[in-house]
């Protein structure tokens, strides 16, 4: 990906809150530098100008964090209101609340700047009533705004919501989903429960694996058995656990075929799919376009090895959208 340009870093800066803390300083202004910069689309999704498409595997990748560190980090820009996620899938859309501020046009900050100027000449005791009853009617109705962003966002975490209810109850056996219109769906304990660990940062997928987890480990146990429901699964200690144990297995769960821009063949057999994606990596890597590290080495070896060939060319395909361009006809064995 081509970065052009520069961002503008205030001297304040020294003075925020986070700056002492290295990984939270340095995760933000990697996230200041890849925003966007105007209001576009990426595979059909609306992306606004300090908005970013990304995951937390993909910011490991980039940093050198853990995903847990890469959660706690965000937990603690959360909590200042510096960013806001929403997971869609396997991404996560990162937004930068006051990105605005930060990288305003220069000549609006001159203009603030003599505003602030002209303020200081005048007693900052007085204020007529007038301006008074304006600044409560603009808090007024940042309040309202503020509920209806809440409203909005509950909204818009429903489909996710339903997408991994549906797959809790293929996995388990047990419907959650009670209530069909949005605003039951929103009201019901399960939904909160697992839009916390959305709003959170948590993606479709990663809930999806935690559920698929311990089903598996504990569908056989009696007594584990009654444990496999969402007020345990979804408790926010709990998941985080469970996620950890999940990213530190080499076991790849992708199950929504439409994560892919291109529609895939039917598959006979797990080995067929595979088959399929390590093709599209060899044509990828047969391209040109993988510096020698994604060609060769740990790349290598997950398509090959982990049989992970899958989630690797949708992490490709999501770094480096040029590689859809690529002609590939694939004719199975």
């Amino acid at each position: 990906m081509a970065l052009n340009g520069y961002i503008k870093l205030h001297r304040q800066l020294i003075e925020w809150e986070w700056y002492n803390d290295r990984k939270v300083k340095e995760v933000f202004i990697h996230l200041l530098l890849l925003v966007s910069f105007k209001d576009g689309n990426w595979r059909g999704q609306g992306i606004k100008k300090g908005q970013l498409v990304t995951s937390y595997k993909t910011l490991s990748k980039d940093l050198g964090y853990t995903l847990q560190e890469l959660r706690t980090v965000f937990k603690k820009l959360k909590s200042t209101n510096e960013v806001n996620t929403i997971a869609t899938g396997r991404n996560l859309i990162v937004t930068l609340v006051n990105f605005g501020t930060y990288q305003s046009d220069e000549r609006i900050e001159q203009h603030d700047s003599n505003t602030i100027t002209t303020g200081l000449q005048h007693d900052s005791n007085t204020e007529s009533t007038s301006k008074q009853q304006h600044r409560k009617n603009v808090n007024k109705d940042k309040n309202v705004k503020n509920v209806n962003n809440v409203n909005n966002k509950d909204k818009s975490l429903v489909p996710l919501f339903i997408e991994i209810a549906e797959y809790y109850k293929s996995t388990t056996g047990q419907n959650i989903l009670i209530g069909k219109t949005d605003s039951l769906i929103i009201r019901s304990d399960k939904f909160k429960k697992i839009s916390e660990r959305l709003k959170n940062g948590a993606t479709v997928e990663d809930c999806k694996a935690v559920i698929k987890l311990k089903n598996d480990e504990w569908k056989n146990d009696k007594k584990m058995s009654k444990n496999i429901n969402i007020p345990t699964l979804f408790r926010a200690s709990n998941f985080e656990k469970y996620l950890d144990a999940v990213n530190n297995s080499s076991t790849s769960i992708i199950t929504k075929e439409n994560n892919f821009p291109y529609q895939l063949p039917e598959f006979e057999s797990k080995e067929a799919r595979q088959s399929y994606f390590l093709a599209r990596y060899s044509i990828y890597k047969e391209s040109g376009q993988l510096d020698e590290y994604k060609a060769n080495t740990e790349y290598r070896q997950r398509a090959i090895y982990q049989k992970d060939a899958e989630r690797l060319c949708f992490e490709l395909e999501l770094e480096m959208p040029k590689l859809l361009e690529i002609e590939f006809n694939y004719k199975p064995l």
